[in-house]
C-alpha cells in the first residue's frame, strides 16, 4: 500500500471538486492509500454523498465475508447472521443452516435451528421433527 502523506489534502480537493467521483473509484482510493480513511471523506462531501459511500463500503466488506464463509460451518453461518442481521443472503443462510442441521439432525440440533431461525422457512419441519423425536422417546421408554 501507499502512504499519501502531505497530498493527501490534494487528492481530497480533488474528490471535492469532482462530486460525481464513482463510488468505486472512492473504494480503489482507500485500499491503495494506507493512510486514507473512509472519514477523510467526510470533510468534501456532501452527507448523502458520504453516507452512500459508508453504505457501499459496507456492502464490500459484507460481500467480501460472504465470499469467504465456510458454508459447511453451523457455527460460521451464525455468526454471520449475527455480523449482518439485515444481510440480502438471510434465505440462503436460513436454507444452508437447515441443510446442515439435517445433516447431524439431533433434538440438540433441532433446537439450535429454532432459536437461531424462530421464524425461518424451514421451522415447521424443525418442530415436527422435534415431535417424531419426542413420540418415539415415549415408544422406546
Amino acid at each position: 500500500m501507499a502512504i499519501l502523506g502531505t497530498n493527501k489534502p490534494i487528492l481530497l480537493n480533488q474528490v471535492k471538486n469532482n462530486p460525481n467521483i464513482p463510488l468505486q473509484k472512492l473504494a480503489d482510493l482507500l485500499n491503495h492509500y494506507e493512510d486514507l480513511e473512509p472519514q477523510d471523506f467526510k470533510v468534501c462531501m456532501s452527507n448523502t454523498s458520504y453516507n452512500q459511500l459508508l453504505r457501499y463500503l459496507a456492502e464490500l466488506i459484507e460481500k467480501d465475508d460472504w465470499e469467504k464463509l465456510d458454508k459447511n460451518s453451523y457455527n460460521e453461518l451464525r455468526n454471520y447472521k449475527l455480523k449482518y442481521p439485515n444481510s440480502v443472503h438471510l434465505s440462503e443462510l436460513d436454507d444452508l443452516m437447515w441443510g446442515i442441521t439435517k445433516r447431524d439432525i439431533s433434538v440438540a440440533s433441532l433446537k439450535r435451528y429454532l432459536d437461531d431461525w424462530s421464524a425461518g422457512r424451514h421451522t415447521d419441519e424443525a418442530n415436527q421433527a422435534l415431535d417424531e423425536y419426542k413420540e418415539w422417546k415415549k415408544i422406546l421408554s
